[in-house]
């Protein structure tokens, strides 16, 4: 299987990994306590890329395009942002894809 990122990102060590991911998640729990969850995605989008520039932490890229591959199977993913915090890279559209239903659980950071 082959999948081929439409980028280039950095592979972190969990020192870099573990601060990037502390402000971002606080970033984007703050942005669910403020709207909830039933806002539309596009707004959580806007909002969290918005505050994260606002952080420090500049988007590098939207809707970066993930293909996965194997023989004759092709199916094309997007992380929805990619960050850059001094020169790294992180992608978070798992944060609001997969977690915002579940944030309660979590608390406030």
């Amino acid at each position: 299987m082959s999948i081929h990122v439409d980028s280039n990102i950095r592979v972190f060590s969990q020192d870099e990994f573990h601060p990037l991911a502390h402000r971002v998640m606080g970033i984007i729990f703050s942005v669910h306590n403020d709207f909830g969850r039933l806002m539309e995605e596009g707004v959580y989008q806007r909002t969290i890329r918005r505050r994260c520039e606002a952080a420090g932490i500049i988007p590098s890229r939207r809707e970066v395009q993930i293909t996965v591959a194997h023989d004759d199977f092709r199916k094309p993913y997007f992380m929805d942002l990619l960050l850059a915090d001094e020169g790294s890279s992180a992608e978070v559209s798992w944060a609001y894809r997969v977690g915002l239903h579940s944030m309660d659980q979590y608390g406030s950071a």
